[in-house]
């Protein structure tokens, strides 16, 4: 029986490459930090891979989706948003594509309250005064104190 033949457009990390490779299925992983030309997507695709990884910086369009239509299984983003997919060509040629829903959920909160932080205690402002030499002396108050966030309401 063939394997499951994938191809992804960068590199998605050790763990998830393991996954697969433990699970059986023909990887091809495009190793350059800058993005695929589209020209080499279609051409992958057209080989008759039957999984394609992708991410937002990948144009899946009409070109790509027609390219495997009849042989490519799944489109699999590795993002949250999918808006570089052709979703209406991928129905039509029932090509199904997923993406990694929820997984940013918890970061984009930390980082809300990363930020949240940062600003109530004027840390970008405080930085820049220490890296240009502008703090003088230390003072209790003055000029890096900045806000509490206990007891705010957000």
């Amino acid at each position: 029986m063939p394997k499951f033949r994938v191809f992804a457009t960068c590199d998605i990390g050790e763990e998830a490459l393991t996954r697969l490779v433990d699970r059986g299925y023909d990887l091809e992983v495009y190793d350059r930090i800058e993005p695929p030309p589209k020209d080499l997507i279609v051409s992958k695709v057209r080989s008759g891979i039957d999984g394609l990884i992708t991410t937002l910086r990948d144009s899946i369009d009409q070109e790509v989706l027609a390219a495997g239509q009849g042989t490519l299984k799944v489109v699999a983003q590795d993002a949250v948003g999918f808006d570089n997919i052709d979703r209406a060509t991928a129905n039509r040629f029932r090509i199904p594509f997923t993406n990694t829903a929820d997984v940013l959920t918890d970061a984009t909160a930390e980082f809300a309250f990363f930020i949240l932080g940062c600003v109530s205690r004027k840390l970008y402002s405080s930085e820049q005064m220490v890296r240009e030499r502008q703090w003088k002396t230390w003072h209790p108050y003055r000029p890096f104190l900045g806000d509490e966030v206990t007891g705010k309401t957000v």
